[in-house]
């Protein structure tokens, strides 16, 4: 079997020997930075480390890994166990004089190569201390970094350009090897002289591209043409036992190091044999590690080309179990003390997508570093920090980040960024400000406030403000532009990959389309959000659309099966003490048992809806219960009462400037109007609601203002002015897709027209409550006993279902009406009779 060893890389390497010869000898006296540039493959660690075992001189090697698991290994914050080696020890350092602690615990007398690579992938500090090194060198010490050639960090190329230019640091260029040292190099490998030239052809002369065809070449005895060292890896990796590929493919999720009880943990099996194997081929090299009381054996990859291949080699979802497993290993043994490995900890349960835990530990680690005056590592790991918080709805968490942020960035003098975080605590400050005012029922002032916010450059801010945009729009009763919101709202929440805020943000599409009568879209975006709502967990989320759902069903004609999604939803929120969402669910609660004549029951839900609204200040959750309680008032014939709800609800629209409350509120005092005989005044509140509704494109809440005119001139006896208002209202329902509800505005319609209208109406309005049902048969006795028909059954029928839900405003009108017609005095009396209990 064809191993790499690190000798097989110095074919041809004495002149870049000579180089270090001479830089060293300068060394000794005064050190010296050296800059070894070279392609990947390249054998510029290999050089290194054979000079220092030629000079018997020390050697110590720092990797800097790309693999986003780790920060860069190699960073100052390692180097010779300075900064912080271990989160138990609480060392209070200065991050400003780590340079100057670095540099005294160099000049211990003893001489030696310390080799950093690759510098494209440091942290800025460490590109820092190099600046710093160059400038005031250790005698006895060469500090030596790599890197390839045409790097994309501008800042870092001109530093190096600087320090070249002013003779402050070495350069020694390693390059790939000529023609003529590729075959002088595989001479004797049994290979055809066209073979050769196709492996230099190929591999443009790189040592490790070539030894990986050589070890394809031994195990498979044919030659195989890699088209790049990743091909290279990849390939030779898919040809070793299972078992070696998995403790590979472990250790390459694991990061720059790698230990042998967590891979056995993951595996479940001893794997002494495979790692020695391994270690033998020239994949790994032993690297242990010390942490407290015990040393784990640790390994990394011979070079950092290894890791990253194999990585890229695994599926997404088998990386993120074996990141969970590797998370768990590690908690288990504990071998979390060092700092570093406690944020690699919450990056491998990040990629898990166990968030929970992922934020635990990054806010362990971005505390302890600020805590120790850390203030680079702190911004570090707090803008990791902020990055997996977008995905979680902790907005406490998220100020106290932006906090310590904005303080780390100002010990740095970076002041113009730490004013950009003091802006978004601001901002959240802002946003509870905005959700107060609409909790309240100040729908203005919270539009206002959630627009301010977007000023500032936050995405998860931004989402936050068009949510409560589009809850102010759609309680002002102004849908179409809450719908806009909504949508902005569910673009930014799925760009942050916050499922909660997914999840709310297609409830809250569903609402509008409920509140425009669309149920069809209404149920399908509540589906979207509890399928969210159900993974996730979320309790509150699950709540929310109970209740919803109940309003879905109650709509549909269901009562009965609203009502158990009601009680579902209440149920949930008396456990989580969530009293604004259990005013909701016995607000609508109330309306199941008014839908099922049961008045008393229905009065005391809407009490205590408006109990738990006023408890928590909520003036929007009120004008529902107003709303309802004059409904029920108003047929209940307590008009004086059913006014008062009316006015309190109008009252709170013009405060706040509700267009949905005062519609709703005029609406009602017109229905009031038309029972009590105040007919022109019933046609002026009509009116108004209309003249509202006209102002704005979200119209819906107003259509009935036209039944409520045609009615009060059906009373008054002027047919055709009624015609053309119920006309105009059918009109409107049919453009907005709900005609089939219009069994009122038909009903009426044939009041006007006769009994051809029964025939129209049959094919297009369905029954959804028991009051559409009335509507249909009041029409019916009222029609066909003007035309001379048999009418006493559907006379008979409607009264007796209208006492049961206990509508006696209704019943008392449509009795009287009938009992006119057909000159009934028994009926007459039974009216006043009724009358004699309603209060004025």
């Amino acid at each position: 079997m064809y191993a790499i060893q690190y000798r097989d890389m110095l074919i041809n390497r004495e002149y870049e020997m000579e180089m270090l010869e001479n830089i060293w000898k300068n060394s000794e006296l005064k050190g010296n930075l050296v800059l070894f540039v070279g392609p990947q493959g390249s054998g510029k660690y290999t050089i290194v480390k054979e000079f220092a075992n030629r000079k018997k001189i020390k050697f110590m090697h720092y990797r800097c890994d790309k693999v986003e698991v780790n920060i860069p290994l190699g960073t100052i914050r390692r180097f010779l166990d300075v900064y912080y080696p271990n989160i138990s020890l609480r060392r209070n350092v200065e991050s400003e004089k780590l340079f100057d602690k670095i540099l005294r615990k160099l000049e211990d007398g003893k001489k030696k190569i310390i080799y950093f690579g690759r510098l494209d992938y440091a942290d800025d500090i460490s590109l820092k201390f190099f600046t710093y090194f160059a400038l005031n060198p250790v005698k006895g010490v060469m500090l030596i970094t790599s890197y390839p050639p045409g790097m994309e960090r501008r800042e870092m190329n001109e530093i190096l350009e600087r320090l070249v230019i002013e003779e402050l640091a070495n350069i020694v260029i390693v390059d790939n090897l000529s023609k003529e040292d590729v075959e002088k190099y595989l001479r004797g490998k049994n290979l055809k002289k066209e073979e050769i030239e196709k492996i230099y052809k190929v591999t443009e002369g790189n040592l490790l591209h070539i030894n990986f065809i050589l070890k394809y070449y031994e195990k498979k005895g044919k030659i195989k043409y890699f088209k790049n060292i990743n091909d290279a890896v990849t390939e030779n990796y898919k040809i070793l036992d299972i078992v070696e590929r998995n403790i590979l493919q472990i250790g390459s999720v694991m990061g720059n190091l790698f230990f042998k009880e967590v891979i056995e943990d993951v595996i479940g099996k001893d794997i002494d044999k495979e790692l020695k194997k391994l270690e033998k081929d020239g994949w790994i090299e032993a690297f242990s590690k010390r942490y407290g009381s015990k040393t784990y054996e640790g390994y990394t990859f011979v070079h950092d080309a290894f890791s990253s291949a194999i990585y890229s080699c695994i599926e997404e979802k088998i990386k993120k179990e074996i990141h969970d497993k590797i998370g768990r290993s590690i908690e288990k043994r504990k071998i979390f003390v060092d700092w570093e490995r406690v944020y690699e900890l919450a990056n491998h349960y990040s990629i898990a997508e166990n968030l929970k835990k992922s934020i635990y530990y990054i806010d362990k680690v971005a505390n302890f570093a600020f805590t120790q005056k850390d203030y680079h590592s702190s911004v570090y790991y707090l803008k990791k920090y902020e990055k997996f918080l977008n995905s979680l709805n902790d907005d406490l968490k998220r100020i106290w980040m932006y906090h310590i942020l904005s303080q780390s960035l100002k010990k740095l003098g970076k002041i113009e960024e730490s004013l950009l975080y003091e802006d978004k605590i601001i901002g959240f400050s802002i946003i509870k400000k905005a959700e107060i005012y609409r909790l309240k029922g100040d729908f203005k002032e919270s539009i206002k406030l959630a627009k301010m916010v977007r000023g500032i450059d936050d995405s998860y801010l931004e989402m936050l403000s068009y949510k409560i945009e589009g809850n102010s729009l759609r309680r002002m009763g102004l849908y179409q532009r809450a719908l806009k919101s909504f949508k902005k709202n569910l673009e930014l929440a799925k760009n942050l990959k916050n499922d909660r805020e997914v999840a709310l943000a297609y409830k809250n599409m569903g609402n509008v389309y409920l509140s425009m009568m669309d149920i069809i879209k209404g149920e399908k975006y509540y589906m979207e959000a509890m399928k969210i709502f159900q993974r996730i967990r979320d309790l509150e989320g699950i709540s929310a659309i109970y209740n919803n759902m109940g309003i879905v069903y109650s709509n549909r004609g269901i009562p009965e099966k609203a009502k158990e999604y009601y009680q579902k939803s209440l149920e949930i929120d008396k456990n989580l003490r969530n009293f604004e969402s259990m005013g909701t669910a016995y607000n609508n609660i109330g309306t199941i048992y008014e839908e099922l004549g049961d008045t008393y029951e229905a009065m005391e839900s809407y009490r205590k809806s408006m109990e738990y609204n006023l408890l928590i200040g909520s003036m929007d959750g009120l004008e529902y219960a107003y709303s309802n309680l004059a409904s029920l008032s108003t047929e209940s014939g307590k008009f004086k009462e059913a006014m008062g709800y009316c006015k309190k609800e109008i009252d709170m629209g013009e405060k706040i400037g509700s267009v949905k409350f005062r519609i709703s509120g005029y609406i009602q005092m017109a229905n009031i109007c038309y029972f009590i005989g105040k007919y022109e005044d019933g046609i002026e509140y009509a009116k108004k609601a209309m003249s509202i509704g006209k102002k704005y494109e979200d119209y819906y809440d107003s259509v009935d203002s036209n039944y409520y005119i045609a009615k009060i001139y059906y009373v008054l006896g002027y047919t055709e002015k009624c015609e053309k208002y119920v006309t105009k209202a059918i009109e409107i329902y049919r453009n907005l897709g709900f005609e089939d509800r219009a069994s009122h505005l038909y009903s009426l319609l044939a009041k006007c027209k006769g009994s051809k209208i029964f025939e129209k109406m049959e094919k297009i309005v369905k029954i959804y409550t028991p009051m559409d049902e009335c509507e249909i048969l009041m029409a019916k006795a009222i029609v066909y006993a003007k035309e001379g028909k048999e009418s006493r059954k559907y006379y008979e029928k409607v009264v007796e279902k209208l006492k049961n839900l206990k509508k006696f405003a209704t019943l008392s009108k449509f009795m009287e009406e009938y009992g006119k017609i057909v000159g009934d005095e028994k009926i007459i009396n039974e009216v006043r009779r009724i009358e004699k209990n309603f209060e004025y």
